[in-house]
């Protein structure tokens, strides 16, 4: 009983559920589909997402990457998966690749994604020192964010 409400807590802890749609919090949603329709986004990497996606830049899928305690190891990898494109509209592609920082790796596929990846190193041996890392990594990816142009007005991407 004990390790249900535990492993509870951590989900709480690492995650933030919102709304597919205004990316609002339970508190903020404009359009009504909460609490019925939320989705799960790393707490983190949250602040990130609804800017995107307030921007007109459609996410995919995002992990921040975590601290596992149990093999005092992290996961490797903080990932951020875009919607390029619209394949069925036309002048909607977007080069995320060419203005990244140069820590990210990034990466096209199939012509409307973009995989933007940063990989732990395995100097990073403590979660404090992970922990720091992951956050200045973060930092980088939403000043990039901030950078970007807003693209709210291109409907269907």
């Amino acid at each position: 009983m004990v390790r249900k409400s535990k492993t509870k807590e951590k989900i709480l802890e690492r995650y933030t559920y919102v709304c597919p749609v205004c990316f609002g919090n339970l508190d903020e949603c404009t359009c009504k589909l909460a609490p019925n329709h939320l989705i799960q986004i790393d707490r983190n990497f949250y602040p990130i997402i609804k800017k995107l996606n307030r921007k007109g830049h459609k996410t995919f899928g995002c992990c921040e990457g975590h601290w596992d305690g149990e093999n005092n190891r992290h996961s490797g990898v903080l990932d951020l998966i875009l919607v390029t494109s619209n394949p069925y509209k036309r002048d909607t592609d977007f080069d995320y690749c060419s203005s990244l920082p140069e820590v990210f790796k990034g990466k096209s596929h199939n012509n409307n994604l973009t995989h933007i990846g940063y990989y732990y190193g395995k100097d990073l041996d403590t979660k404090e020192k992970f922990e720091e890392v992951k956050m200045q990594r973060l930092a980088e990816l939403e000043k990039w964010v901030d950078g970007l142009e807003d693209r709210s007005d291109l409907k269907g991407i």
